[in-house]
């Protein structure tokens, strides 16, 4: 099972970091979020910008937060967020290529040692 920085390292050449951040395109985030399920990690955030002369411009209608899902199951919890976090994704019309999107990742041992449990 990977990690989510064995998964951020493995996807970095598919886009770009800045910071400790990945964007990545459409094309490569849905297949990030497969690996993400098989990987237990929920995805409960999502941001898409417009990557444009090396500038980040954040683009405010494409903003998805999945954190206040509540269930007392782990599994359930992941499923939901990551199904929430695909369907985002196959709604969002790309109209400019240089269209790029960054995860807010949840790990199971996070879930459980956080107030995302407080279902529990």
């Amino acid at each position: 099972m990977l990690k989510e920085q064995q998964l951020f390292d493995l996807y970095s050449s598919y886009g770009f970091t800045q910071g400790e951040e990945l964007y990545l395109p459409i094309s490569h985030s849905l297949n990030f979020l497969q690996d993400c399920q098989q990987n237990e990690l929920a995805i409960i955030g999502i941001e898409g910008f417009i990557y444009e002369n090396g500038e980040i411009i954040p683009q405010l209608d494409l903003i998805a937060d999945f954190s206040s899902i509540s269930t007392s199951d782990w599994q359930n919890y992941q499923n939901i967020c990551n199904s929430a976090a695909k369907n985002f994704l196959l709604s969002v019309n790309i109209k400019d290529k240089s269209m790029v999107f960054n995860f807010v990742i949840l790990s199971r041992y996070e879930w459980e040692n956080s107030i995302y449990s407080r279902f529990k």
